[in-house]
């Protein structure tokens, strides 16, 4: 993925803009009583967390059972198989679980979901085949983002721009059903467009 699309990528996955750190004055060094210099140094930490100048990314374990997949991303869930998503399948068991995280967003008043997957469209399918043959315990692993569904889909199509096995047909349908997602909007009260997604596809 580009740099340019993997800084827009976590920009859309932070709160706020993210800052750089390169200007961070060094902790000043404790020239006494050293071993006490692990505690400062976790004092130090929590303290750089609480003022913002580092962020805590909290990543869970789902059963994939509860978490339904976006109706805006591009991949046919039907359509995936055990031969497309052998090799990460493979890649799951070899390294114990998955280690890349999906990028989900809460759902309410869904009875039967807690979340939806933007982002980890196959990571989900291929977790829950495993939970069926013979891996029970495979969690499915994943990043809680407070998206709307404009930022939804720039995440979920700066991901599968990089993916050769999402088709021409699946990104030509995303997009239409996202043109009509958008024309289903109120108009801008500001006497522009309709908001949402129309001014992303071109």
């Amino acid at each position: 993925m580009a740099r340019k699309q993997s800084d827009y990528l976590a920009a859309l996955l932070a709160d706020e803009p993210a800052e750089a750190l390169t200007n961070t004055p060094p902790v000043p060094a404790i020239p006494e009583r050293p071993r006490g210099t692990t505690l400062l140094n976790r004092e130090t930490a929590l303290a750089r967390v609480t003022s913002g100048e580092v962020r805590q990314v909290t990543q869970l374990l789902l059963d994939p059972a509860r978490v339904r997949i976006w109706p805006g991303n591009a991949r046919i869930y039907r359509d995936l198989t055990e031969e497309g998503c052998r090799e990460l399948i493979d890649s799951i068991i070899a390294e114990g679980g998955q280690k890349v995280p999906a990028v989900v967003r809460r759902l309410e008043g869904d009875a039967t979901h807690d979340f939806e997957v933007i982002a980890g469209t196959r990571r989900h399918w291929s977790i829950s085949w495993l939970r069926t043959h013979s891996y029970p315990e495979m969690q499915f692993v994943a990043q809680v983002a407070n998206l709307d569904d404009e930022a939804a889909f720039r995440l979920a199509d700066l991901e599968n721009r990089a993916r050769k096995d999402v088709s021409d047909i699946e990104r030509a349908r995303n997009y239409a059903e996202a043109l009509k997602s958008s024309l289903r909007q109120p108009p801008d009260p500001n006497g522009g467009a309709a908001q949402g997604i129309k001014g992303l596809v071109v």
